[in-house]
Order: structure tokens, then sequence, then C-alpha cells
């Protein structure tokens, strides 16, 4: 937003600053479009300030940001919160729309950033609809462009849509009470409503901050209007998004500013709250409006001071706008919006990968009673069986790693020397870890599985039905901001079916071996139920149920040998698993601290290929009724697994 008090805001300096690509995640949007006031504008304006750009010999200034210089007086001027996202998402410098300095100079072609320093809600909505409906104008020189519907029809499903505005209705008199409060509210949510019904899949929404609570409110004396005002334009913002169908990501910036201020120190900024707010960087007229009153540059970190100040230690850069220190924070919480559905829409898979290991073991004792051909009837044989794994998982999105250990228990028994029976219980426990994250969730799993082997000729089948409940109690999801970092804590139930069919023919069988084609059918279903995050601060969100759905068919070879006078029996399989059907699933969530809608953002991107997977089993009978046994196994497809485990068996 702008600031226009007793006078016009002075050109304030920006720059083409090309911020440093430290993506942190690949993003599940292909570009930002954004719209709003001076706190998202990229660089539409010139700034005269900034020094001209030595590359080009161009005796032109870059372009005008609002926040801080990035180094004292005559430096040029940092990139905003919006930027500093799209950079987190790796799309790249996030460019100006209509900028007054042509390519040449910037050495950006227009972008996609439609916001302008000092748009009105009115100016927002038609740089969304109208035609002609962009207009950056700088006193000498204007530029106009359609606005963005106008110009491309439609909005794009896979692109992340940003709006803020509303403090310039306030500064320019525009929203006073109730009524007009509520007017330019409606001109934001209509915004909202044009990109919904044009297509637009992904729309995140700003509130507006306390425009009161700033170095202008408070030393121009604004404050007890423009505080309840900026209150009246939010409740009416909230009550038109609620009543949208368009699927909104609500950003609080309002209320991430209250808890900044509640303890300033933790962020960097200096421990006085009361000059925090009351002061800022720049020593300009919309910085110094009433110093007497409290306002003004910062006699110890504002620009004018020894060495230029430090704007690290200030949330304010003028008036209005935030420091660099403080739109990272803004960018910082922003992007965990968008990462924290990646992160527990992997929690399905933690199950997964809990409910996989226990199967694993469990298939690989029935291949090995099937190998030794040591059933008889009558016979009862118990077992157990523990495992360590380990699964690299390759999410569209966010890479992690899951670690589980695996205590298999069971019992079967012998119809006949062709039918067997079985139970097996598991307990597993395990973890999951992120590339690009210092999140991690802890699970333990219990389950119950019902098994048969049948054997008939060459021909034999196994089959298997197992129900778990899994325990997620332990999830803390970290949230970067600026230089420190939040922990979001929750917890959470969840249960999982596994059905598999497996059948295997013996082309030649021999004394001592068997091998042949097998094929396998094995259908899972992990249901995790939804939670709360507990601080209930403007990070903390609530997330819906997730159910994840995975029916596989793997066509393979099995090897059955037999030595040493059948005391040591080794099985194995190789083969090739497809997903019959890979899903991308959303996850859904809401605001703790909006009065808005739940909204869903894209969570974990399931394997759609084929993976090869092997295993090796050696059991090796120290009487005729004991054995020890080894395995492993591996997994190799968009996830990777390995496995290894040791057990015993005893037959009765």
């Amino acid at each position: 937003m702008s600031i226009r008090i007793s006078a016009s805001l002075k050109p304030l300096a920006a720059a083409l600053l090309l911020a440093s690509a430290c993506t942190q995640a690949q993003s599940p949007f292909d570009q930002i479009v954004a719209f709003g006031d001076s706190l998202t504008d990229s660089g539409q304006f010139p700034d005269s300030a900034s020094p001209a750009n030595p590359a080009l010999g161009s005796p032109f200034s870059w372009e005008l940001r609002f926040t801080n210089r990035t180094d004292g007086t005559g430096s040029i001027t940092d990139t905003v919160a919006i930027q500093r996202l799209s950079q987190q998402l790796g799309l790249g410098y996030l460019a100006a729309s209509t900028p007054i300095l042509p390519s040449p100079v910037t050495g950006w072609p227009d972008g996609t950033n439609y916001a302008v320093g000092g748009y009105r809600t009115d100016q927002i909505l038609a740089s969304i609809t109208d035609t002609n409906g962009s207009t950056v104008d700088a006193g000498i020189v204007s530029r106009t462009r359609d606005g963005y519907l106008a110009e491309f029809g439609q909005a794009q499903a896979n692109t992340l849509y940003y709006i803020n505005g509303g403090g310039n209705d306030i500064l320019q008199g525009f929203a006073t009470n109730a009524t007009t409060a509520k007017n330019s509210a409606d001109n934001l949510s209509a915004g909202v409503d044009a990109l919904h019904a044009a297509g637009a899949k992904y729309i995140m929404v700003s509130n507006l901050p306390d425009v009161g609570n700033t170095p202008a409110g408070i030393g121009s004396g604004a404050q007890p209007l423009w505080t309840p005002v900026s209150a009246l334009f939010n409740d009416a913002l909230y009550a038109n998004l609620r009543a949208s169908s368009a699927n909104v990501i609500g950003v609080d910036g309002r209320g991430l500013l209250t808890e900044i201020l509640l303890d300033p120190t933790a962020f960097g900024f200096i421990a006085d709250t009361t000059l925090l707010a009351a002061s800022c960087y720049d020593g300009s007229d919309d910085c110094n409006t009433a110093i007497s009153a409290g306002s003004g540059e910062n006699p110890l970190y504002g620009i004018n001071q020894l060495g230029n100040g430090d704007p690290t230690k200030l949330i304010f850069n003028d008036g209005v706008h935030p420091t660099a220190a403080a739109q990272q924070i803004i960018a910082d919480y922003m992007f965990s919006l968008i990462q924290a559905p990646q992160e527990v829409g992997m929690l399905p898979v933690l199950g997964a990968s809990l409910v996989d290991a226990s199967q694993t073991q469990l298939r690989q004792q029935m291949q090995s009673t099937l190998a030794s051909k040591r059933a008889s009837e009558g016979q009862w044989q118990i077992f157990a069986r523990g495992s360590a794994v380990d699964t690299g998982i390759r999410n569209n999105y966010l890479d992690a790693d899951a670690k589980s250990n695996v205590a298999l228990l069971g019992i079967q028994y012998s119809v006949n020397d062709a039918l067997n029976l079985g139970l097996g219980f598991a307990n597993d426990s395990g973890d999951l870890s992120f590339d690009d994250s210092a999140s991690s969730y802890d699970a333990s799993s219990q389950s119950i599985t019902l098994f048969t082997g049948y054997t008939t000729g060459a021909h034999w089948f196994n089959a298997s039905i197992g129900y778990g409940e899994q325990d997620y109690s332990d999830l803390n999801r970290v949230v970067p901001l600026g230089i420190t970092a939040r922990t979001e804590t929750g917890e959470t139930n969840g249960d999982s079916l596994t059905l598999a069919v497996e059948y295997g023919y013996s082309i030649s069988p021999h004394s001592n071996w068997d091998y042949g084609p097998k094929i396998e059918l094995v259908h899972r279903e992990i249901n995790v139920d939804g939670y709360d995050e507990a601080s209930g601060l403007t990070t903390s969100l609530r997330f819906d149920d997730q159910k994840h759905t995975s029916t596989s068919a793997d066509v393979g070879f099995f090897v059955h040998w037999r030595a040493a006078g059948d005391a040591l029996v080794v099985t194995s399989e190789w083969g090739i698993r497809s997903q019959l059907k890979g899903e991308d699933y959303s996850v859904t969530m809401a605001s703790q601290t909006l009065d808005l809608n739940a909204y869903e953002l894209p969570g974990y991107s399931q394997d759609k290929g084929q993976s090869w997977h092997g295993n090796v089993t050696a059991s090796y009978f120290l009487t005729a009724n004991a054995a020890i046994t080894a395995s492993w196994a591996s997994e190799n497809g968009d996830n990777k697994a390995d496995l290894l485990g040791l057990g015993v068996s005893y037959s009765f």
C-alpha cells in the first residue's frame, strides 16, 4: 500500500535485485500471478534514488520496490515477500507486469505481478478484469495494460494467484466506516470470484494488517480510526470469501504482525515494542510525520545513523511498508502454507511404509514355508521376525526418507499337505524426515493378518488380508520465520487394510529346487484422521482426514532352492510392480486464526510408473523343527525401499 496523509508519498527507491534462487522444494505451480498494492509491487515505477545499471551504461534508474535499501543510502531496494516466495518455490524472479522502464533497462520482460503501489481495491479489481485495467502512472510518463483476464481470457489451473489490498482505501479516505469498508472488501472478493470463474484453482488472499498500528498511523494520530476500519474491512472480506466457492488460501498477515510484536527479539528485532511499531528505517517525510508523537526514524538503527543503520532490527522501512527482514518472515509464512500439505500429505505414506514392511516379512515367511516342503498335516509352526527398512520417498514436490522397524510374530497350521492357515501380528514403528525441511513425523502401527497357502501339483497360491491401526503421535512441522523457526505439533490416528493374492507355477520341479513365473495383486488402503496443530498461532493449521489407496500388479519370477540335505532353504523373487491407478492427492486444511473455509493444496503425488523389486530369504534348520532366517528385500522405482531382516521358527 502507499501512504498519503498530508503530503503525497515521495518516490520510494527500487531496483532490479535478483534474489538468490535457494529453492526449498519443487513447486506444484507453474507460475505466480499477483495483484495488489505496494506491499506486493515488485517494480512498476522507476527509482530515481537508486544507482544506474552499470552493466548497461544506462542513465535510467532501476525499478522501485516498497521496502528498505540493501546497504543504506543510494543502494538498491530489496525484494518484497511475494518475490521471495516465488524464489522459494523455484519459480524465479517475479517481475512487474507493466513497468515504466523498458525491458532493455530492467533486464526483464513484462512479468506477472500486476500489483501497483498506491492501488485501491477498485483499481486492483480492474487490474484483474478490465480492458486497460492496469495503469502505472509515474506523472511524466505512464503505461497501460489490459487487466489479466481481459488480456488472457482465462486463468490457469496450475498457477498460484495472490491478492492483497485495502490499505490505500483507508489511507486515501475511501474506507472510513463499516459501509465503505465493506465496499472496498467487495472489490477484492469480486476479483477472487472473477479468477475462480475463469478457472483459477489456487487463490492466495492476504487479510489487511492493522494500518493504524504503523509509524504512519501512530505518528499521524489516525490510529483510533484506521485500526477499527482495518478490522471492519477484514470482517467483510472474510464474510465474502466464506460465501464464495473459490479455493482460497488465507494469509493472516495481520495476526503474524501481532505475534511478532509480542516477542520481537525472537525475530531479531528490537525489544521495545512501542518504538518498534512507531519508528522506521527510512528517513523520509512519511517516516517522520510526527516525531513528537513517537513516530519517525529509529534513533539507533535508522538509515541516517552511523553506518547507515541496520534495517534488520526494524519491522517498518517507512510509514507503512515492511523492511526486508519482515518481508522474509511473511514470505516464509506463506511458503509454509504451501509446503505444509506436502509434508502432512505424506503421513499416509509413512503409514504405508510400516504396513508394507510387515507384509513383506510375512510374504517372505509364506515363501519359506512353501519352499521348505516340510509342512505336514496337523503340524503347527510359530515364527518371529524382525527387520529394519529404509524407504526413500520421491514425491514430485518434496522428497523424504522413512525409516521403520518391524517386529512380526505369527502362527500357522497345516490343515493337510496342501493347505495351511496362519495368523500374523506386527508391531512397527517409524519416522519420516525431509530432504529440505527440519520437520519430522513419527508413527507406530499394530496389525493383524490372516493368511493362507495352497499347493496343488505345479501350482501354488498365497493370500492374505490384514488390518492395522496406526498412531501418529509425534508430528513436528517446522516453520522457518526469518532468522527463527516455529514448530507446530500435533497427533492423530489412522487405520489400514491390505489384501494380497499371489500365484506361481513351477515350470520344472526338481528334488532340490523349483522355479517359475509368478503374479501378485495387492490392494492397500491407508486412512489418516484429521487433526489440529497445537499452538493455535497464525502458522497453525487444521488438517482434514486423508485416504490413500494403492492397487498394484506384480509380474515376476521365483526360485526355491534346498541344499545341505534340505537343511538350507533359499527363496528368491524378482519382478516388476506397476500401479494400476496412481493418483495425485490433495490435502484439505484450514487456518486456525482466520474465519475462512477450508481449502485444498497439492500433497503427495503417487508413483504412476513401474518399479523393480527383488528379495532373498535364507532359512537354516538347526534341527528338523527349528530354523533361523535371514532376509533381504529391495524395491526401486519412484520410491526406493531396502529391508534387512532376521527371524526364527519352530514347528511342532
